[in-house]
């Protein structure tokens, strides 16, 4: 089989594409630890024994409950919060600085505030908070 040199470039553009997107993706879902934790009905439920960081002040960690539902969850001086992972901008994951008390996205360096408020970058909107109700040792999370 003949290569032409036009299969030979668009062969070389496709490679150089690919792997341009995949450092792009990478930036987007690299970062802190995922912990996958259970849903039951329209509730996300952490255990935390399972989580000691958790019971730290201003520990925080990111949770996945199924492959839709992802949330960045802390435990701050006045309880816990939780947020939806995604960023508003792009949707990429943020991650807790504890160090900082802020999220960060990886992708563009938007920051949010412990509340979920846009502090700096390009995200139009602040991160959307869910419900968090502490119970016997558990954490049990709703959509607001």
């Amino acid at each position: 089989m003949k290569v032409t040199r036009r299969d030979f470039v668009k062969a070389g553009a496709t490679v150089a594409g690919a792997a341009l997107m995949g450092d792009f993706l990478l930036s987007c879902t690299a970062g802190q630890k995922r912990y996958k934790v259970a849903m039951t009905g329209d509730k996300i439920i952490i255990n935390l024994d399972e989580f000691p960081f958790l019971k730290e002040e201003w520990g925080g960690g990111i949770f996945a409950a199924g492959k839709k539902v992802g949330l960045v969850v802390v435990n701050t001086p006045d309880g816990y919060v939780a947020f939806k992972v995604n960023c508003t901008h792009k949707q990429c994951a943020v991650d807790w600085v504890k160090e900082e008390k802020h999220f960060v996205c990886p992708c563009h360096k938007g920051t949010y505030d412990i509340d979920g408020s846009v502090v700096s970058g390009p995200p139009p909107e602040p991160l959307k908070r869910w419900l968090v109700a502490e119970e016997g040792g558990k954490l049990f999370i709703t959509e607001a």
